[in-house]
């Protein structure tokens, strides 16, 4: 069968085209707005408060090597770096500086060799907390530096009868801390000369990074050398 063409539908409804916009109406003005901005830097972004940090412990050959550094605990922001240098030195040798850092926020402060070990490898550590402010006095931050430079070597043995490395080295005392200058490569020794760290007081470990089992703790003060014993510097093929 063949069918014809079929048949266009008959439009029923009319076209409706869209009514005409209304013209924008201004708003009213506001008092808020209208008032002038503060220039730049006229006024912190951020709430803060005044600190005074005393560091004891530090002779004068370190006096210009070293800084104090403010941080939130929990963020890390608002880092502030000031170096012993900008203090003043009491009769007894302490040292005051006066910081600013944020309000209402738990605030680290840390004593090292640079800003960028302030957070991680640093020889003293304190924390001040928001509760601690809240009476709005300037607190006052004692930190109590002892550096001593440590000594690691490895035992008498033949020669090729030690491993020379690596191992990590922590804090058992603060696990946050780590050594500034074998973060990532752990320490390796020669067997020729030894090496030497600067370390604050605290209690360390030396750990084998495979086998943590192995192991050998001292504390500073009071282990200018380190002799690591004859089980921690055994070669790991022997252990096998």
């Amino acid at each position: 069968m063949q069918r014809g063409p079929l048949r266009a539908a008959a439009l029923e409804a009319p076209e409706q085209r869209p009514a005409p916009l209304t013209l924008p109406e201004r708003l009213p003005p506001r008092r808020d707005l209208n008032e002038p901005v503060a220039a730049s830097g006229s006024r912190p972004l951020i709430a803060t408060e005044d600190l005074t940090v005393v560091v004891t412990g530090i002779d004068e050959n370190r006096r210009a090597q070293l800084g104090v550094a403010t941080f939130a605990s929990v963020t890390g922001a608002d880092f502030a770096w000031t170096p012993l240098t900008a203090g003043s030195v009491g009769e007894d040798g302490a040292i005051t500086l006066h910081c600013v850092t944020p309000a209402r926020v738990d605030i680290e402060i840390t004593l090292s060799s640079a800003a960028q070990h302030a957070r991680h490898a640093y020889y003293a550590r304190q924390q001040l907390t928001a509760a601690a402010r809240r009476d709005g006095a300037s607190p006052t931050v004692t930190l109590a530096a002892t550096i001593e430079e440590v000594i690691f070597e490895l035992p008498e043995s033949p020669l090729g009868q030690a491993c020379r490395g690596p191992w990590r080295l922590l804090r058992i005392d603060d696990p946050r801390w780590l050594p500034q200058q074998l973060a990532s490569t752990g320490i390796y020794l020669s067997g020729e000369t030894p090496s030497m760290l600067s370390l604050g007081a605290g209690r360390y470990q030396l750990q084998d990074p495979l086998d943590p089992t192995r192991l050998q703790e001292f504390a500073v003060p009071g282990s200018p050398r380190v002799v690591l014993s004859a089980e921690l510097a055994a070669p790991r093929a022997a252990l096998r």
